[in-house]
């Protein structure tokens, strides 16, 4: 009994890694935010993010957020 678990979990173990070999290496994620106001209006606050150490953490989307809420208002 033992065996046969042995040998299921091995056969597990060798389909995760024949799946894993066979995956694309071209694996890469966008994300995309899309602002209603013109350019002109948005380009200052994201010169401002662009130049900014922040900008590859969370606290980036959190500021692309905050401005869409400040572009939007009137």
């Amino acid at each position: 009994m033992l065996k046969k678990i042995l040998i299921g979990l091995a056969v597990i173990v060798v389909g995760v890694l024949a799946v894993a070999l066979l995956q694309s290496p071209d694996f890469r994620v966008e994300r995309s935010i899309v602002i209603a106001a013109p350019a002109e209006k948005v380009f200052p606050y994201l010169s401002l993010f662009m130049s900014c150490e922040r900008m590859c953490g969370p606290e980036f989307e959190k500021g692309l957020a905050d401005v869409a809420q400040l572009v939007a208002k009137p």
